[in-house]
Order: C-alpha cells, then structure tokens, then sequence
C-alpha cells in the first residue's frame, strides 16, 4: 500500500538540536503535543513525496528548499530529513500552537512529561540513529 503522507524534521548542525512543532488544542490528534512536521500528499504533488516534503515545509514554516537538502530515512513512511540551512535567518510558524528547538535530551524528558505526541519518539529516534550513521554528532 502506497503510503500518502510524508513525515520530516530539520536538524541544526551548529547547535546540535531538532525542531519540532506544537500541535495547536484545535486538532483532534494529540492536541497540544510535540510533534515531527508533515502532511499528505496532495494533487499538486504529482506523487512525489519529496515534492510533497518541499511544498509542506513551505506551508509550515515559510522556508524554500530543494530536494538536495532532503535526506530519506524510510522510504515506506516517506520520512526525511533536513539539516537546518544555514542561510536561514526567520521560521515562520505556519500552523500549530508553536515551534522550538530541543536537543535529544530535552525531548527525552519531554517525553517522559507526557508532552511528544504519540508517534514522534519514533521518528526522533530514528533521526538520531541515522546522524549516529552519518557521523554526525548529536
């Protein structure tokens, strides 16, 4: 089955941390948690998870990339991601209650407040498994 939803986080080199957004008490899925970004995969898409990745990120956070800065993860949960450009100077919150930056740490006691949305963990965890791979240090 043709998974319909891409999933994706960005990761800051510089200052070794990962943003994550808050959902809003609007939403009927894990209200008022942390959370990965994401979304569907529309029309305008064609398809194509990393076109559906670039047009969310837009959505969501006001910043153009191209698919060179997308990194895959998972291909069956179309998970990707991005090492925060450093050209980069604003984020501007698109949707959701708010976003932040949090080391791995942070959001392991976060976590365990209760505070990350259901299934973010698992996707943070692999995050943090693929920067181990990569080299990179977290």
């Amino acid at each position: 089955m043709y998974n319909k939803t891409v999933r994706f986080l960005l990761y800051s080199l510089l200052d070794k941390m990962v943003l994550l957004h808050r959902r809003d008490n609007l939403t009927t899925h894990q209200a008022n948690k942390w959370d990965h970004f994401g979304g569907a995969i529309e029309a305008v898409d064609q398809d194509v998870p990393k076109e559906a990745v670039i047009r969310e990120i837009n959505e969501e956070l006001g910043v153009q990339i191209d698919q060179s800065g997308l990194n895959l993860i998972s291909k069956e949960e179309n998970f990707y991601y991005i090492i925060f450009p450093k050209h980069i100077r604003e984020l501007r919150l698109g949707e959701g209650a708010g976003i932040s930056w949090f080391s791995f740490e942070e959001i392991e006691n976060l976590e365990g407040l209760g505070l990350v949305a259901e299934n973010a963990m698992k996707y943070i965890n692999k995050l943090k498994i693929e920067l181990s791979k990569s080299g990179t240090s977290i």
